[in-house]
């Protein structure tokens, strides 16, 4: 491992746990170059004030990013305006909002802000808690405050822009489309979405916060279908870790581990566990026993995190069909970690998903 991964860790762990662990730093620009790569770095600087490192750092390094943490202030700033319009533009029509996966794991940061910001991921719940109609009538209803159609082309949500912040509105929680598997996980999504959500007031709007089983299945998932198809960073990590490290004991650990294992990708989560206890320092009871005792297994998971090639990789234009072949070939030991089908069955599946939206 360098010297900047290493610091990188050592730095989520104080920044989470705290503690006199030391720190050596030999390059604080190419500490904030890759802990902005990874999407940690106002976690990183949180740490680097906390252990009173900051003062070390170079001047231009150092004004470069303050200054990155400003816009990120800012950026959250829109999203809660965002997310308070929609959630009171949707109460008119009787509809609730959901915010999943990013703001929502924010919330198990040191501070929210911390997080970096991506889009804003909601599902909508009519009064009975069901999704099937309530996104059709939410989208309609941002259609007519917006004036123009919606982006319907995606495999499960669909895509706008409100108040200057994108959002993606599910109307299936995972992309049903891809496998039996994939159907078998939106049904049991959707059931925990219906019964089990937290009332979180944003600005002056309440809107529902997923239960913990729910995020134990889907957080995860998710985490893996981006390890699998290219890569994931730090940022999938500290979610999962400290999502878990307050949340475990209202999990329903059977219900989590029977939707990994019909997954096929229980050792995955078990590698990623086992990561989090080593290098992230989350104590390894918050993971019901759910770690991973294969010590290469672990240590490849962790280098691709760190130092995954694919993630460079840029698909040409007028290649992209060759580049995902390529990137699909190249990450097949991930998929067998994390899908029950076969490759083949994969290859299949991806080419009809990839004819489809060209077609649209």
């Amino acid at each position: 491992m360098t010297n900047t991964a290493d610091s990188i860790l050592a730095l989520l762990r104080i920044a989470k746990y705290g503690g006199e662990e030391s720190v050596m730093i030999s390059d604080y620009g190419k500490l904030y170059e890759e802990s902005m790569r990874q999407k940690v770095a106002y976690v990183v600087l949180y740490a680097l004030r906390k252990a009173h490192l900051l003062d070390a750092c170079d001047e231009q390094v150092r004004y470069t990013w303050l200054a990155q943490a400003m816009i990120q202030q800012q950026v959250v700033d829109s999203d809660t305006r965002a997310i308070e319009g929609l959630a009171e533009l949707y109460a008119r029509h009787g509809l609730r909002m959901v915010v999943l996966k990013g703001r929502s794991m924010a919330t198990y940061y040191p501070n929210e802000v911390l997080r970096n910001v991506g889009d804003i991921d909601i599902a909508l719940l009519d009064a009975e808690g069901s999704m099937d109609e309530a996104w059709k009538v939410g989208d309609k209803a941002v259609e007519q405050a917006l004036g123009h159609p919606l982006d319907y082309s995606h495999e499960h949500h669909t895509v706008f822009q409100y108040k200057g912040r994108p959002v993606e509105n599910h109307y299936d929680i995972v992309s049903a489309r891809m496998s039996p598997t994939a159907r078998y996980v939106d049904g049991v999504l959707k059931g925990l979405l219906a019964h089990g959500c937290t009332p979180c007031k944003v600005g002056s709007s309440t809107v529902l916060l997923p239960c913990a089983t729910f995020n134990a299945i889907f957080i995860i998932r998710h985490m893996a279908q981006h390890f699998a198809g290219s890569h994931i960073l730090l940022r999938h990590l500290l979610d999962w870790a400290w999502f878990l490290d307050k949340e475990h004991e209202s999990v329903d650990w059977h219900l989590a581990s029977e939707v990994w294992q019909r997954c096929g990708m229980t050792d995955f989560v078990c590698a990623v566990n086992a990561i989090c206890v080593r290098y992230l320092g989350v104590p390894e009871a918050v993971f019901h026993g759910y770690c991973s005792n294969d010590e290469a297994l672990v240590q490849r998971v962790l280098d691709d995190i760190l130092y995954s090639p694919v993630r460079d990789w840029v698909a040409p234009r007028r290649c992209v069909l060759l580049f995902r072949l390529r990137r699909f070939f190249a990450t097949t030991w991930k998929r067998r970690l994390v899908y029950k089908e076969t490759l083949l069955t994969q290859l299949w599946r991806g080419g009809m998903i990839f004819l489809k939206v060209k077609r649209l």
